[in-house]
């Protein structure tokens, strides 16, 4: 294969096409849609958690707490 001198305009359609390609590449895109949807619903997962933790505190063990005091006497 001989040596060939490239022109500006050779590297810069090599430049153009390389770029091209990396832009019809849609691999990673995936992967990130697939990221934001884990993400979207692990916060979900989280304030749906927090809530009945907080309503199961007021609600069930408070009810526990009140009657263990009026047995045990202590205020």
């Amino acid at each position: 294969m001989p040596f060939r001198f490239q022109t500006v305009a050779d590297r810069m359609l090599q430049a153009f096409r390389r770029g091209r390609a990396f832009g019809d590449d849609e691999h990673g895109a995936t992967m990130i849609e697939y990221g934001l949807i884990v993400g979207f619903i692990s916060i979900v997962v989280l304030v749906a958690m927090t809530a009945i933790g907080t309503a199961m505190r007021t609600d069930i063990f408070g009810t526990i707490s009140t009657a263990l005091q009026g047995v045990l006497g202590s205020s």
